[in-house]
Order: structure tokens, then sequence, then C-alpha cells
């Protein structure tokens, strides 16, 4: 995010050199972490740790997650859109003559035990990010694309998207100090999709 760079007094170039960099420093990491015996210290997990690309699939990011990555993650898509940008993934890999990525979803989450909390955990979430929506149209708004409503709502949703494709679900959770839904993803939501 060009805001990111700017806070932090990075250079933002263009995308095509910005995906340059990130192809010789994904080649440069995993080759030190598998070849190069001169860089030290060597990863704990074998042969390698993790590694996850991001994005919303493009041509090039696919190609490089198939080439140096074990993970696909998005963001913020539709059911439909997860289908196709995993269907791209499928199709870098089988290119690049490799088993499938794990394809996954980084997404904003809110979920309530009713509608009246829902509200009030998205005006809340709204406040946090300095946001003037209103509640009910954020959420008529934002249903697709996030994992967002009543417990049975979101458990509803989570299974569409692993019927779409995805394997792996990070939920972004903005207001840290509502530390009750954390606990009822944990204890209502969790055991409803196992």
């Amino acid at each position: 995010m060009e805001q990111e760079h700017a806070a932090y007094g990075f250079p933002f170039p263009p995308m095509h050199e910005r995906l340059e960099l990130l192809e010789e420093q994904l080649e440069i990491i995993v080759r030190s972490w598998t070849e190069d015996r001169r860089a030290l210290p060597k990863p704990l997990q074998q042969p390698r740790p993790p590694v996850i690309v991001g994005g919303s699939v493009r041509p090039r990011t696919a190609r490089l997650a198939a080439r140096f990555a074990d993970e696909y993650n998005t963001v913020f898509a539709s059911p439909e859109e997860l289908r196709e940008r995993r269907e791209n993934v499928l199709r870098a890999a089988a290119e690049a003559g490799r088993e499938p990525l794990v394809f996954s979803l980084m997404t904003g989450c809110v979920v309530g035990r009713d509608p009246a909390e829902l509200l009030e955990r998205v005006g809340r979430l709204l406040a946090r990010t300095r946001r003037e929506d209103d509640p009910e149209a954020f959420i008529r708004e934002r249903r697709d694309r996030m994992v967002l409503g009543t417990v049975e709502e979101v458990v509803e949703r989570l299974r569409e998207l692993e019927e779409a494709g995805v394997e792996r679900i990070f939920l972004q959770h903005l207001v840290h100090d509502d530390v009750d839904m954390v606990r009822l993803l944990g204890t209502d939501v969790a055991p409803a999709v196992r």
C-alpha cells in the first residue's frame, strides 16, 4: 500500500518494479533456506518455513506463487471471485508442474449472537476505523466480501467460502479490545464448522 510506504519512508516504485523486487526476494529467501549452505541460520522447519504469497491472483503473482510459495492468500473477495482466483492458482501450479498450493483468504470479520449485537459491533468497527457509514448499510454492502453476521450466518458463510475453494481463512478483527467476539468465534462458530 502506497500509504504504508510513505509512512515509513520507503520508495513506492511502479508495479512492474515491485513485482521484480518480489521475485528477486522470494528467490533469494527460498534459495538461502534450501540450497545456499553459507546462509545461516538455517530454519528449524524442514525443508523450509512455508511461504505465503498474496494478492488478487493476477497472472504474475500466481506464477511467482507457483514457483516459490506453499500457499496463495487472497483478500476480500466474493465467492464468485474466489472460484475464479482459485482456478487461476490451480492453473499456475499445473503450468509449473507442481501440486496445487493451499488457497486461503484474509477478510474482515464481525459476528454477533443476534442482529442487535452484530449492529453494535459493526458500529464499534466503524468508529475504530474512523468511518461514518451507517452500520446497517455497511452490513448490506459488505456481506459478500466479509465474514459478517450472526453466529448462524457466519457459519453458513464459512461453509460457502469452503465450497468456493478456500482451504484456510484469516479473520481480520480490528476492534482489538472486543475479546468477547474472539470468544464467540471460539465457542460458537469454530465447533459448528469443524
